[in-house]
C-alpha cells in the first residue's frame, strides 16, 4: 500500500473517530434533558431523562411496579421549556456551545419536546407490554 493511502486512510480513521466521540457527547447531552413523569395515580414527577429512563434497569423497576399494581410512569413529557433549560446546561456545562444564533426558535423546541415525549413514552408502553 502506498504511503498515501495509508494517509488516506489514517485520516478516515481519525474523522470516524471523532465523530463517534461528538456522537457519544450528543447523547450523554440529550439525556441531561429535563422532563416529567406522568404517574398511572397521576401525581407527577420531575426529573432528567438520563435519570428516569437512563438504563433497562429503570424500565424493569417500573414494569414491575405494574405488575405489583403500584403507581407506575404512563407518560414522558418534555416541554418546550425544559429544552431551554436543556440548551442553557449545554452552554454551561461546556459539552456544546449554542450560540444564540444557533438556539432553537419556539416551532423547534416544540417540534423537539413532542417528539422526545412520544419517544419515551412509546419505549415505557412497549417495556410493558414485552
Amino acid at each position: 500500500m502506498t504511503n498515501k493511502k495509508l494517509k488516506t486512510r489514517a485520516r478516515q480513521r481519525q474523522a470516524a473517530e471523532e465523530q463517534a466521540r461528538y456522537d457519544w457527547r450528543v447523547a450523554q447531552a440529550a439525556f441531561a434533558c429535563k422532563c416529567s413523569l406522568i404517574w398511572s395515580d397521576q401525581h407527577r414527577t420531575e426529573s432528567t431523562l438520563a435519570a428516569a429512563l437512563g438504563t433497562e434497569e429503570h424500565y424493569q423497576e417500573y414494569k414491575q411496579l405494574k405488575e405489583n399494581g403500584e403507581p407506575y410512569p404512563l407518560e414522558v413529557v418534555v416541554t418546550p421549556e425544559h429544552v431551554s433549560e436543556w440548551e442553557d446546561y449545554l452552554n454551561s456545562s461546556g459539552l456544546f456551545e449554542v450560540k444564540d444564533s444557533e438556539r432553537m426558535n419556539e416551532q423547534q423546541r416544540s417540534d423537539f419536546a413532542k417528539s422526545h415525549s412520544q419517544t419515551f413514552t412509546q419505549a415505557l408502553q412497549k417495556y410493558y407490554t414485552t
